[in-house]
């Protein structure tokens, strides 16, 4: 998952630099449904902003859901737009998207020590029951 989040914004980085960066204004949330339990479901907030360019206003939907709303409706977004194609836009990532993808990735490889450890520890157990028996 990890890997996924990373290729995709690295994949978006490529593109804003070629693009031009504006400020929109958030306008709405499409809600999801992340989760379709019957006991317990998780809902999506993706921001849908408004950005104008040469006078022409243009809505865009972020491709990216949070189980939280960052931004309230009327807080201002960076977005970054393809010049020849103002439809072809991209959110471009706070410092909020960097910390939760640095605190995922932390924690990944904090639960795989963590395994690992759990193993050693396994196999040196039944090393010691071994030659104890």
């Amino acid at each position: 998952m990890i890997v996924g989040i990373s290729v995709h914004r690295s994949q978006e980085t490529a593109k804003i630099s070629r693009y031009i960066i504006t400020t929109g204004t958030i306008v709405d949330y499409k809600v999801t449904t992340m989760n379709k339990g019957e006991v317990h479901k998780v809902y999506g907030y993706a921001e849908i902003a408004e950005f104008e360019v040469d006078g022409v206003t243009y809505t865009a939907t972020n491709s990216i859901s949070s189980t939280y709303g960052a931004n309230d409706i009327g807080d201002s977004i960076k977005i970054a737009y393809n010049p020849l194609n103002p439809h072809d836009c991209i959110f471009v990532a706070s410092s909020n998207d960097v910390f939760i993808i640095f605190a995922a990735l932390l924690g990944s490889i904090i639960t795989c020590l963590g395994i690992a450890v759990l193993i050693c520890y396994c196999i040196r157990y039944n090393a010691w029951k071994k030659s104890n028996a």
